[in-house]
């Protein structure tokens, strides 16, 4: 049995896609999935607080509240779906560089709010929007440094 408690990281690294050319689609699923785990989990905790209204004032019912939003089943769903998220997270980091896979999360900086505007009602401030655009400029570009 090996003592090496960084053979882990070693075998990741050794089999990590470092060229545009090795990486494939199927590289990429993994990555998909965390972005689309992290996007249905946000949008349903949002969908489930929606009608809470204001945070309540003092320890007991803010206790309360809490503990009755963790025992909706759609609460336990997106908080599994962020355990599902960080699963996806850990394969697409064997995978990807990275300084390659991280900036798509950002992905979500658009997607939520756009949703959040569509479904939720959310206003769309300018600076909202310039800000959402500055993002997808951002990707674009370390796209194209890919």
């Amino acid at each position: 049995m090996s003592t090496d408690v960084f053979a882990p990281i070693k075998y990741a690294s050794a089999n990590l896609n470092t060229t545009q050319e090795k990486v494939s689609i199927i590289d990429h699923l993994p990555l998909i999935a965390t972005i689309l785990f992290a996007l249905s989990s946000q949008l349903l905790m949002r969908w489930q607080v929606n009608g809470v209204g204001n945070w309540p004032i003092g320890l007991s019912p803010k206790l309360y509240l809490a503990l009755e939003l963790l025992m909706r089943p759609w609460v336990l769903c997106a908080m599994s779906l962020t355990f599902l998220s960080g699963i996806s997270w850990m394969i697409t980091l064997t995978r990807l560089e990275v300084s390659y896979a991280y900036p798509w999360l950002a992905l979500n900086f658009l997607l939520v709010p756009l949703i959040g505007v569509l479904f939720f009602g959310e206003s769309l401030t300018s600076a909202k929007a310039i800000g959402t655009l500055l993002v997808a400029l951002g990707l674009i570009i370390l796209g194209k440094g890919r």
